[in-house]
């Protein structure tokens, strides 16, 4: 198994990845994702057959998508968890996610969203409209970062199963593009089951994943690397099954590594040949 070390900028080749392997209908004109840059490109089509190790400058903070508003922290939840709507290739557009599809009253007040089925946590359990709800009950109750952005829901219903219903307390045309954030992570409201002090599972989302993205935590030794894993229920199956974060603080020792894993990927590639 070859591994490959990219900077932290290529993190959007995995993104687009995923975005590609989901299999999710989409309801809207799909729109052409920008060519990645010709050093993407190489560290794309060079990267081993199951393997990628990115490269960060600092070690993570909380990974609760409730809590954290960090773009560091980014790299490990989207690709972790789902949300009801995802952001189209590299584009500001969104696509059908958990929700095949939404609708929205003439007044803007009350969005209507109807859940795929088939999506599972990485335990296994069910994606439904309750753990919609939850989650979002969950991020107003706790009241960080997230709210500033999601305080305009008033009220969310379940409606059955497969359909969730929020009420705004007033027009916020944002809102679809909102829920597609890394932030509009749903998850798995088995993690009141980690719940401590009343801290509605904080302690434990800081360290650890319950969504049902591709991919799940797999190990994070602090200083030194975060590990990523298959989600083994996930709906999406990439062809990357493991992805490292590796803590590497200078940009020049990033740049050094990724240049002597392209040319150690060359070399082997033209002795297979």
């Amino acid at each position: 198994m070859k591994s490959r070390f990219v900077q932290t900028s290529l993190l959007l080749v995995l993104a687009a990845a995923l975005t590609a392997c989901s299999n999710k209908p989409s309801q809207q004109p799909a729109q052409q994702n920008p060519a990645p840059s010709p050093a993407a490109a190489a560290s794309s089509s060079a990267a081993g057959k199951d393997s990628l190790v990115v490269a960060m400058t600092a070690d993570e903070g909380t990974l609760d998508p409730a809590v954290t508003m960090d773009n560091a922290a980014w790299k490990i939840t989207y690709p972790t968890y789902e949300r009801l709507v995802e952001y189209n290739g590299a584009s500001t557009e969104v696509k059908p996610g958990l929700a095949k599809e939404w609708k929205v009253s003439p007044d803007g007040l009350t969005w209507t969203f109807i859940l795929n089925e088939g999506h599972k946590f990485a335990d296994g359990t069910p994606v439904d409209a309750q753990a919609v709800k939850f989650t979002f009950d969950r991020i107003l109750k706790i009241a960080k970062g997230p709210v500033d952005v999601f305080g305009v829901i008033q009220d969310i219903k379940v409606q059955d199963p497969n359909t969730v219903v929020f009420t705004l307390k007033k027009n916020f045309p944002p809102f679809l593009s909102t829920l597609a954030a890394n932030y509009g992570g749903i998850v798995n409201p088995k993690v009141m089951e980690h719940e401590s002090n009343g801290d509605l599972g904080q302690n434990y989302l800081a360290s650890h994943t319950m969504g049902s993205g591709p991919y799940q935590l797999a190990e994070w030794k602090k200083g030194e690397y975060l590990k990523l894993e298959l989600n083994p229920n996930s709906a999406g199956k990439p062809a990357l099954k493991t992805v490292y974060f590796k803590i590497v603080a200078d940009s020049s020792a990033q740049r050094l590594q990724l240049e002597k894993a392209i040319s150690t990927s060359r070399k082997a590639s033209r002795s297979s040949s």
